[in-house]
């Protein structure tokens, strides 16, 4: 009798421990994660030189570009959060290091009705509507992230909902720092605002516009109108952006035009095309992270890839492709244009 009841206590421990445990893992929130990087040969390249910054033709060799670790929790009905860290190489192909580790998102959300607001780092209105339908960050970032007009991130106040009862016009703002996730250290501000179009289930339009009051009495306008078509068939989209570049030492406006497609040949492989072009040499242009413009020079960038799943279902991406960089008006002496850059990669991603 007193062995049984030995057992019998030992069994509650055992069964009310794993009901504990089980409550606890239940109310732990969601956990998810996100990895993509490559293979890369740098098959030709403008920086050729004998110098570490102008060594970069001919460099092979493997990469993670990123790594998400996202989690989220319900705190009640209305309150959330959500904090994703991020680790990222150099990817300026001369800097030997270990990828560097940060908090890319961690806000608190309050949605009491149809309308959010956010307080902490959280994504910018500069191009979320736009890497939504690309949909292929783990290929390359929308265009004006390549070419550095803003930021996917601020700490500040942010504001999303829709406009209308039928939901088809949507409104997000942001009132942040301007720093991107870095720390603030100077004055100035920056707002943000887009408004989107969802007439039906396939197309999108949108119009954005901020102002970034940024140090050294230098301040930023930008301006980009975008539009898509998504369907089972086919998705395409196309923008238009303007940066109104006020420095200290005069202006240096920046104007880009792209536009992409991605289409299925079966349920497991799909083509992606995107072809963009900057009207203005980017003399930021060197510092673009895995893939450096030459900051002399108008652009024409095109990539080609094809998205192959090995398994349906599973989310697993092998995805070769080649990106390619074209030159015209040089602002280098005698107008001499600068080579070609070619950059080919097997391009792996995966979730969970």
């Amino acid at each position: 009798m007193l062995k049984f009841l030995k057992l019998s206590i030992v069994c509650s421990l055992i069964f009310g421990s794993s009901s504990l445990l089980h409550a606890q893992i239940e109310n732990a929130g969601t956990f998810s994660g996100t990895v993509f990087g490559d293979y890369y040969w740098m098959a030709s390249h403008h920086l050729d030189g004998p110098s570490p910054q102008q060594d970069i033709e001919g460099k092979h060799g493997f990469r993670f570009r990123r790594i998400y670790f996202t989690h989220e929790y319900q705190l009640g009905a209305d309150f959330s959060t959500r904090l994703r860290l991020e680790m990222e190489n150099p990817g300026d192909y001369t800097t030997q290091a270990s990828m560097t580790p940060g908090v890319k998102d961690a806000y608190l959300k309050w949605k009491p009705g149809r309308h959010s607001l956010y307080l902490g780092i959280s994504g910018t209105p500069t191009w979320d509507v736009v890497e939504r339908v690309w949909g292929y960050r783990s290929l390359e970032q929308t265009p004006l992230d390549l070419q550095g007009y803003g930021s996917s991130r601020d700490f500040g106040i942010a504001a999303k909902g829709p406009l209308n009862e039928e939901g088809t016009l949507k409104y997000q703002a942001m009132y942040g720092n301007g720093a991107g996730n870095a720390s603030e250290i100077n004055r100035g501000k920056k707002f943000m605002f887009s408004l989107a179009y969802y007439p039906d289930n396939y197309w999108t339009f949108q119009v954005y516009g901020d102002y970034n009051d940024r140090p050294d009495n230098s301040e930023w306008y930008t301006y980009q109108v975008f539009a898509s078509y998504e369907s089972d068939a086919f998705s395409v989209g196309s923008l238009l952006a303007h940066q109104v570049r006020d420095n200290n030492v005069g202006e240096d406006d920046q104007t880009i035009a792209s536009v992409f497609a991605h289409f299925p040949f079966d349920d497991q492989m799909k083509g992606v095309l995107r072809l963009d072009h900057t009207f203005n040499n980017n003399p930021n242009g060197n510092s673009i992270d895995n893939l450096p413009f030459s900051s002399s020079a108008d652009a024409t960038f095109f990539l080609a890839a094809v998205d192959i799943q090995p398994v349906e279902d599973v989310n697993v991406h092998l995805m070769p492709n080649i990106e390619t960089v074209f030159y015209n008006n040089s602002q280098l002496p005698g107008n001499n244009t600068p080579d070609a850059n070619l950059l080919a990669r097997m391009t792996f991603s995966y979730g969970f």
